[in-house]
């Protein structure tokens, strides 16, 4: 799933609005917030960090976040991963990532553009957990899903252009 907005902003303070790694709980109904693992302060390749999230479906969970693209000044990617074993049983280095979300900048004349990404990873998550209860609501739910990713990425997305002009 990917959504994008332009920005009236400078690339450097568009990067430093989407490499918070806490901006996006400013703005999303389910994501509260992030620590950066083993003494990280800002954003790296391989860096890690606890995201925390809760929603009234699932109640409140925490995912591990592992930096996977990073080029300064254009691209922030990261996947995330059961790491406290709400979802699975199988070790973190063994799972497939329960998502990836990717930020990129790109120049477009006088502004500049915003691309978010989300994919839905093929690791446990609560959403597999759902499914894997209700396989007859396999369509509706999965639409449900999307729609609430949908409203949340474009709700940050707004909230990257409010805080990149200020």
């Amino acid at each position: 799933m990917q959504t994008s907005i332009d920005v009236d902003s400078s690339r450097t303070k568009i990067w430093q609005v989407i490499t918070d790694i806490n901006m996006p709980a400013k703005f999303s109904d389910e994501f509260r917030g992030a620590d950066w693992l083993d003494g990280i302060v800002s954003p790296a390749l391989h860096a890690r960090f606890i995201g925390k999230n809760s929603n009234s479906v699932m109640g409140e969970w925490e995912t591990l976040g592992v930096v996977t693209a990073f080029e300064q000044g254009a691209i922030f990617e990261w996947s995330v991963f059961d790491a406290a074993g709400n979802f699975s049983d199988i070790p973190v280095a063994q799972q497939e990532p329960m998502a990836s979300w990717r930020f990129e900048i790109q120049d477009q004349g006088d502004v500049c553009r915003v691309i978010y990404t989300a994919t839905l990873g093929a690791g446990n998550s609560g959403l597999s957990r759902i499914l894997d209860l209700r396989p007859d609501e396999r369509t509706e739910i999965m639409a449900r899903r999307m729609k609430a990713w949908l409203f949340n990425m474009e709700e940050t997305l707004a909230g990257v252009r409010l805080l990149a002009i200020t």
